[in-house]
């Protein structure tokens, strides 16, 4: 079995130097940010079925680049990318 070293402090800016791909969604969730979004507009609804399934391709278990695979990287790519989105919307007690 190969082991490798996971760097549990790696920032969010080594980890877009070792994929870019990310970088690339957290500009997509950042274009979110609109003046005049609808009023049912819904930030769980683009991060669960347009994001994370690219997310869990480049970081965490399933990452590409061993250097991404762990908990950490994961936690902190989902964070940056979730929290670049704006507030949804509509009122719900799931959001």
């Amino acid at each position: 079995m190969m082991r490798f070293v996971v760097d549990d402090n790696i920032t969010w800016q080594d980890m877009i130097e070792i994929e870019p791909e990310l970088k690339r969604l957290y500009e997509k969730a950042k274009k979110e940010n609109k003046p005049d979004l609808p009023e049912d507009y819904c930030a769980n609804e683009i991060f669960y079925k347009q994001l994370k399934p690219e997310i869990v391709k480049l970081v965490g278990w399933g990452a590409r680049k061993k250097e991404l695979n762990s908990c950490r990287a994961y936690d902190k790519a989902y964070k940056k990318i979730l929290n670049a989105l704006p507030d949804c919307q509509h009122e719900s007690v799931l959001c």
